[in-house]
């Protein structure tokens, strides 16, 4: 049993379940996976990745945030929390931002 009052948190390259969950999780993959790859160079070249790792860095910092929220949560409740976050759900998100501001 878990104490009550714990944080913590998982990193998936997908979900925790559905039909990819057991699949690695590489920034690349996901970059390709969202399309991010596809809209990067020139328009009569292949298709190229970011030269940072922008989906684990994102990721990351959604879920640092995460803690820190739930690190606010504990303090009012007492209680803890499993946070789950997806390297693919969070390039979705930052897809979307992306192509709002270059559209």
């Amino acid at each position: 049993m878990l104490n009550p009052k714990l944080i913590h948190a998982s990193i998936t390259g997908y979900s925790q379940t559905g039909p990819y969950s057991q699949r690695a999780g590489y920034d690349v993959m996901v970059e390709a996976g969202m399309g991010l790859m596809h809209i990067t160079g020139s328009s009569d070249r292949p298709p190229i990745k970011v030269k940072v790792a922008v989906a684990d860095l994102t990721t990351g910092l959604y879920t640092s945030n995460s803690i820190m929220a739930a690190l606010l949560g504990r303090a009012k409740t007492g209680k803890g929390q499993h946070i789950r976050k997806q390297l693919f759900n969070k390039r979705s998100t930052r897809l979307r931002t992306l192509w709002h501001f270059t559209s």
